[in-house]
């Protein structure tokens, strides 16, 4: 239940727009649809604002540019996605339990706020004032800082979204953040193919930047109240033991395992053209990313919606057959068809995390959703760090033929979403 304590000039607006404009005060129902509508929006404002923030503070593009130009050696920059995506994850399990009695999962997402916040600055004022020599450490320890706040964000905002956002409406909210994130990430690819010489200062004006979007997002939060319901103290089975005894909570995390080889394959994928031109080509394939996360929101978006288990079948197949076809006819492919099937590579799964996200919150409510959250993050977490550092070791060996593996494990994701517990469809309005 959302509570809105409404300033008078905004409760005159909606009482200005309602049906009788002489009526003194909002009906129950009028007011019911206002707050729904206003948590809506702030929640998408709040989700679009922290969005844009991470995309500026990316490990994969920011961060590594950065470290380049301070003169900082690349072993540095190579440990920057697995920490920062693994520290993001893992600690979810034992941040549930430690939070458990915490009712107010929204003053704890502004927790994560808050230290995300302080160590986008740090790292920028490090990189900023420091010696050369303590840059590399110290900014794998800020991105640590930053993957922990990212992990209680994380985890808390799937309860402030189940809260706030009612079913048939929750994948509308993450495809219009996405949509919006994805314009962003349009034009930092165009300023790319347009300026590729960028100083030091400039990339820590933009974490600087970063810091301030992550702000926002938290002064955005406090015109957002909500009556928690009572948590009980309800007692679930240990990380491992609630993942035998519950198979829809194996289930999720088993789909979820296969499919991220839909993001671990990219990598791949670029490492097969980076030879065949320059930095005009990277940029198209940025621009590609862009495109897909801007078409991918309100699709994806409102096919989860409907159903959050077609959503992951139909992108986790897009996802399969773009890789596919780029892999076989990469040779003959164009710079812009090869750009077209990458597009087509991140539009698909773009759609597997919007209906994911979606299919988790549909499936538990309140503490069992926290749970399945916490528990799946933190395995997945685990895994991610395993697999991407078995590929690497691998990829000596196999070269480009590691693509055809990662292949063959996405489509048993695909076939393996099949098995999932059904999510109740709804119509779309």
């Amino acid at each position: 239940m959302i509570i809105w304590q409404i300033p008078s000039g905004r409760a005159g607006y909606f009482q200005h727009m309602s049906h009788d404009s002489n009526s003194p005060q909002l009906s129950a129902v009028e007011q019911q649809h206002a707050d729904a509508s206003l948590g809506f929006w702030t929640l998408l404002s709040m989700q679009s604002t922290t969005k844009l923030a991470d995309l500026v503070f990316s490990c994969r593009t920011t961060l590594p540019w950065l470290l380049s130009s301070l003169g900082v050696p690349g072993g540095w920059a190579s440990a920057l996605v697995p920490l920062r995506e693994g520290m993001a994850m893992i600690p979810q399990w034992w941040l549930k339990q430690y939070f458990r009695q915490r009712a107010n999962r929204l003053m704890l997402w502004r927790y994560g706020a808050l230290l995300q916040a302080i160590s986008m600055a740090m790292l920028g004022l490090s990189c900023w004032w420091l010696p050369l020599q303590w840059i590399g450490p110290l900014v794998l320890f800020w991105v640590t800082l930053f993957g922990l706040g990212r992990a209680l964000s994380s985890l808390t905002m799937k309860d402030v979204q189940g809260e706030v956002v009612s079913k048939g409406k929750r994948g509308r909210l993450s495809g219009w953040a996405t949509i919006l994130a994805g314009g962003l990430t349009l034009c930092i690819a165009y300023a790319g193919i347009r300026h590729w010489q960028q100083s030091a200062e400039s990339l820590i004006w933009l974490v600087m930047l970063a810091a301030c979007l992550m702000v926002i997002a938290l002064l955005i939060s406090l015109a957002l109240s909500i009556d928690w319901p009572d948590r009980n103290a309800n007692h679930h089975p240990g990380l491992l033991a609630g993942l035998r005894q519950t198979p829809t909570l194996r289930q999720l995390v088993l789909s979820r395992c296969l499919l991220l080889h839909g993001a671990l394959i990219t990598p791949y994928l670029i490492l097969m053209v980076s030879g065949q031109g320059g930095p005009t080509t990277l940029g198209f394939f940025l621009a590609a990313s862009a495109l897909a996360e801007m078409l991918s929101g309100y699709f994806w978006g409102r096919l989860a919606d409907y159903s959050a288990k077609l959503a992951l079948q139909v992108a986790a197949l897009l996802t399969l057959l773009c890789c596919l076809v780029f892999y076989c006819f990469v040779a003959e492919l164009s710079v812009y068809w090869q750009a077209l099937m990458f597009l087509g590579v991140n539009l698909g799964y773009a759609g597997v995390r919007i209906g994911r996200k979606t299919y988790l919150l549909d499936i538990a409510e309140g503490e069992t959703r926290t749970h399945f959250t916490a528990t799946a993050n933190t395995l997945v977490g685990v895994v991610l760090l395993l697999l991407g550092a078995l590929y690497a070791l691998l990829y000596p060996w196999l070269g480009q033929s590691i693509v055809l593996l990662l292949c063959l494990l996405l489509l048993l994701g695909c076939g393996h979403s099949l098995w999932l517990h059904p999510d109740k469809p709804k119509q779309l309005d």
